[in-house]
């Protein structure tokens, strides 16, 4: 790979079966508060290299926060290529050009950023280092959070997701 995947190779591994490989548990995240689980993917029984699954959270906000998605590696690091983001702190605005037909919608706090809302001609890499600017609702969205797994299984077509554990959640006393 150049610099990174093309279009196409990006949206046939967004749509493959895939399996998460070593969930784990949930670990210490970059930031402080934040948890983390990091998985392999396989498909089909083989390793899936240079792709990987995460799931991010913080501890102190029960059932908010969450995101769940796919990365590829690239000749930048690796760069997440699908990602269900459910109730995060702000509404998603989708400001830039780069959007296409989806700029200026409010996708609110919950929300998919799938490939295929990029339009055909946009260099992926550019799409992929802007941290996918273009998202849609999830509506209905996913109440609990065995239901955002559930969902976000079927979305990213990883069919076993909803055996990852939830977080021990640890709410603020204080604010």
């Amino acid at each position: 790979m150049p610099e990174g995947p093309d279009r196409q190779m990006i949206l046939d591994l967004f749509a493959m079966s895939k399996q998460g490989v070593g969930f784990g548990s949930w670990q210490p995240g970059n930031r402080s508060g934040a948890l983390k689980i990091r998985a392999s993917i396989e498909s089909g029984g083989i390793l899936v290299k240079g792709v990987s699954l995460f799931l991010n959270c913080r501890i102190d906000q029960p059932d908010e926060l969450v995101s769940a998605g796919l990365t590829i590696e690239t000749a930048y690091g690796p760069k997440c290529f699908a990602r269900v983001d459910w109730r995060s702190r702000a509404a998603h605005f989708n400001q830039k050009k780069i959007c296409g037909d989806l700029q200026f919608v409010d996708a609110g706090k919950t929300h998919v950023h799938r490939p295929d809302l990029y339009k055909e001609g946009v260099e992926p890499m550019e799409y992929l280092r802007q941290n996918l600017p273009a998202a849609v609702s999830l509506d209905p969205a996913p109440g609990t959070f065995s239901e955002l797994l559930d969902m976000a299984g079927r979305i990213l077509s990883v069919n076993n997701l909803t055996e990852v554990e939830e977080p021990q959640w640890q709410p603020r006393l204080l604010t």
